[in-house]
């Protein structure tokens, strides 16, 4: 029996923790872009497209493109549990990136890492909040960006769900119906 290369044996580890960081992140923002996803992961470009076909060959990930933009998904990626955004233009996908990627950016911060006008951005932001992609929160003297992920959604339908069934707007069917609706759309999601 000969013996193992110590080396080899390191190596193999980092190239599996990569993949295993790769796919996470994947799993984490479906249909994130290649160059979020390197800048996000610091993988030079090579590497990361390495590992990316590496992931769809073995069916772990796949991609969509849109006009020169290419998006990736996990395998296991259910378009229904995503918001509706299969006609976002590559402006507001870059948008909700940001904020989904770096939570917590001011407007002045969005604009400064952006290459869009300060009239267009908000345009974008107006419109991402309208599909309730994104929220403004006050925080100290500003305001700042934060993506709302579909546990949100589901948890401000349970909020609205218990008022109107506190005031009397629901009846006890119709509410526990709804309610299990929601709960199990929320075990699908997590």
């Amino acid at each position: 029996m000969g013996l193992v290369d110590p080396m080899a044996v390191t190596e193999e580890a980092d190239i599996h923790r990569t993949r295993q960081v790769l796919l996470e992140r994947i799993r984490s923002l479906p249909g994130i872009s290649f160059s979020s996803l390197q800048r996000s992961l610091g993988l030079n470009k090579g590497t990361l497209e390495y590992h990316l076909r590496f992931l769809e060959k073995k069916r772990e990930v796949f991609s969509r493109k849109t006009g020169r933009m290419r998006t990736y998904y996990s395998s296991s990626h259910d378009p229904s549990r995503t918001v509706g955004w299969e006609g976002i233009l590559p402006e507001q996908r870059k948008v909700l990136e940001m904020i989904r990627s770096e939570p917590g950016l001011t407007p002045d911060q969005l604009l400064q890492r952006t290459d869009i006008s300060k009239s267009r951005l908000y345009r974008i932001v107006r419109s991402l909040k309208e599909h309730r992609a994104v929220m403004e929160v006050e925080k100290g003297s500003g305001t700042v960006y934060e993506y709302v992920s579909n546990e949100d959604l589901i948890d401000e339908m349970l909020i609205e769900l218990a008022e109107r069934f506190m005031k009397g707007e629901l009846d006890r069917e119709t509410f526990l119906r709804l309610k299990g609706l929601l709960d199990r759309k929320r075990k699908g999601t997590m």
